[in-house]
């Protein structure tokens, strides 16, 4: 282990988050898949339609970002859009058949990546990190 016991926790959690990012770009970019969809592809991967709005919220990114990202999807061929039949105003966006093998592909990188991370962890220790991490995001949210 390079890090020391004492290094905060801020400062240990941002360096295994940037650890997570490259190593995911890197795995992405071999599937031709970009950072920013990743979460959009997991989220659709049921094969169920969602609101821009419900994207926005499960993805946890701001509505002119998503906006970006799925015009690129679309001209990319990774989503489709339908009238929602519930609300003729609404929009509800799907991924194509290319995208759902696309997106079973990241699903399995992710959690390829999530199982050599917590390498020599056992079951319960990952349940714990897990779990502490949800609290500290919890706890840092009620800041913002």
């Amino acid at each position: 282990m390079t890090a020391k016991s004492a290094s905060p926790i801020g400062y240990l959690a941002n360096k295994a988050a940037r650890a997570f990012n490259r190593t995911m770009e890197r795995r992405l970019r071999e599937l031709g898949v970009l950072p920013a969809q990743f979460p959009v592809l997991l989220a659709l991967e049921d094969g169920c339609a969602r609101s821009q709005k419900s994207l926005v919220e499960i993805v946890g990114t701001e509505q002119p970002t998503m906006v970006v990202n799925l015009a690129r999807m679309e001209r990319d061929g990774l989503i489709s859009r339908e009238t929602d039949p519930a609300d003729r105003r609404s929009t509800l966006i799907r991924l194509t058949p290319d995208a759902i093998a696309k997106a079973k592909s990241v699903a399995a990188i992710r959690d390829e990546i999530n199982a050599s991370a917590s390498q020599g962890l056992s079951i319960d220790e990952v349940a714990s990190l897990r779990l502490f991490l949800l609290y500290i995001i919890d706890n840092l949210n009620k800041y913002q």
